[in-house]
C-alpha cells in the first residue's frame, strides 16, 4: 500500500500551490499509479487463486 500512498502524494502535490498544475505530469503521475494497482492485482491473483478463495471467507491456504 506504500507504493500507491507515495504515487497519490506526487500527484496530490501538483495541487498544493493552486490551481495551476501541468496536465502531462498529471497524466504520467496517474500513469505511475495505474501501473501499482495493475501490478499489485497481478501478484494477488498468484497468491488467492481464484478456485480456492471464491466463496471462502478464511484462509485461503485452508482446504474447505
Amino acid at each position: 500500500m506504500g507504493d500507491i500512498s507515495q504515487g497519490l502524494y506526487e500527484w496530490l502535490e501538483h495541487f498544493q500551490w493552486g490551481d495551476r498544475y501541468d496536465e502531462e505530469a498529471l497524466k504520467d503521475e496517474i500513469a505511475d499509479i495505474e501501473k501499482i494497482m495493475l501490478d499489485k492485482v497481478e501478484r494477488n491473483k498468484s497468491r488467492f487463486p481464484v478456485d480456492l478463495v471464491k466463496g471462502n471467507s478464511g484462509k485461503h491456504t485452508k482446504k474447505r
